[in-house]
């Protein structure tokens, strides 16, 4: 898919999706625009391969469902889980 973040934005808003990235736009977006969705999580690993995202993911979404339904801005490091709730203040 080769479309602006902006664009992104808006489908996963309108198609009430959750945004799974590593790109660091999205946060500034949510936060600047007011958005209560959609709930967004962020990577920022050092080694950011297929499989240690999919254990993160396994570990970290049941303790979070919850919260993605409501609107959250998850920030997944290499230590820990960061978990801030919709719209960025």
């Amino acid at each position: 898919m080769n479309a602006a973040d902006s664009e992104i934005l808006e489908f996963a808003r309108q198609q009430n999706r959750i945004i799974v990235t590593q790109d660091l736009d999205f946060s500034s977006l949510l936060a600047l625009g007011g958005y209560e969705k959609p709930s967004l999580i962020t990577f920022r690993l050092s080694v950011p391969d297929a499989e240690t995202i999919t254990r993160k993911l396994l570990d970290i979404l049941p303790h979070i469902e919850n919260r993605l339904v409501e609107g959250c801005a998850v920030t997944i490091d290499d230590r820990k889980a960061r978990v801030r709730r919709l719209p960025i203040l």
